[in-house]
């Protein structure tokens, strides 16, 4: 859904020609990607909350008291949840400032397949150590985004102890890569601009 909304709501704009009436004003263009930004990630927030709504009340029928329900891994694994449908709009932000809807979406969807399989490439990569093609996957695994750090799948599942450490790393490699792809989108904007 992050992709989607993200990468129509630009597109949107530029099909329209509305991005260039709003751009002719004296407004920038990375506060022109970051208020849209924000509109969707607001949309997304509530879409978000609900379905959290959602789950938290049919986990409810299943335990016999809310403290058996309700951990602190769960609240966790439901932040980071939203921190990556952020990173997606961002993504989607960028893909579009340079191409197409159906390619934004289509490349938003492999990040997403491959950044969850993130601990498979690197497993790769320590296998072919010494090969190029080792050296390679190593590569990739440095270089794409690592949605494995929003995954808490298994520790939500067994409830185990998240530290503080890793819970802040995780919010920050988002907020730096969501940063980052709508620093770029600002950047492709203006050279499509040009």
């Amino acid at each position: 859904m992050a992709i989607l909304l993200g990468a129509q709501a630009l597109l949107r704009e530029q099909e329209r020609h509305t991005i260039w009436i709003a751009l002719s004003h004296p407004i920038h263009r990375g506060h022109f990607i970051f208020g849209k930004f924000l509109g969707v990630a607001v949309v997304i927030f509530l879409n978000w909350a609900l379905n959290s709504l959602i789950l938290i009340s049919a986990l409810s029928t299943q335990v016999e008291a809310w403290g058996d329900l309700w951990r602190p891994t769960l609240a966790v694994g439901l932040f980071l949840l939203l921190l990556q449908s952020f990173l997606f709009v961002a993504l989607a932000f960028f893909l579009s400032s340079f191409m197409t809807f159906s390619m934004s979406v289509m490349v938003g969807t492999a990040v997403f397949l491959i950044g969850n399989s993130m601990g498979q490439l690197r497993a790769l990569a320590l296998q072919l150590k010494d090969e190029p093609l080792g050296r390679l996957s190593e590569f990739f695994t440095w270089i794409h985004l690592d949605l494995e750090r929003f995954n808490l799948g298994y520790r939500i599942t067994y409830d185990l102890p998240l530290g503080f450490s890793f819970i802040a790393v995780s919010v920050l490699y988002a907020v730096l890569w969501i940063a980052a792809l709508l620093s770029m989108a600002s950047y492709f904007l203006g050279r499509r601009e040009a």
